[in-house]
């Protein structure tokens, strides 16, 4: 039974600590990659707001407000109150790398 108890613990010790590790990588600037001619940067703050801008022909778009993540994915919560590609993005977490979910840039991928 004691047995039992300390390997839940540890496991629940090593869990802690890989999702801080996996926190802690997700801060950073990163670059879209594989969209032909569209250009786009996001900056992911450890404080939890992000800013984007993404240009594609004669459009611009700006955005920024808060950033969280849950486990490998992070969401994006605009404060601009018009609509942009950045607005309630999902974003998967691998290593260096964040794949957009269900979005027009879907097809890409941004890295640091």
């Amino acid at each position: 039974m004691l047995n039992q108890f300390v390997k839940t613990v540890a496991l629940m010790i090593a869990l802690s600590l890989f999702t801080h590790l996996a926190n802690a990588a997700a801060p950073g600037h990163y670059y879209l990659n594989g969209v032909t001619e569209v250009g786009s940067e996001l900056l992911l703050n450890p404080d939890g707001h992000y800013q984007a801008v993404l240009m594609y022909g004669a459009v611009d778009q700006e955005s920024s407000g808060t950033w969280q993540q849950v486990g490998d994915l992070i969401e994006l919560q605009s404060s601009e109150t018009q609509q942009t590609v950045f607005k309630g993005l999902k974003l998967h977490l691998q290593q260096d790398k964040l794949f957009p979910q269900e979005s027009p840039l879907s097809t890409g991928y941004y890295q640091k």
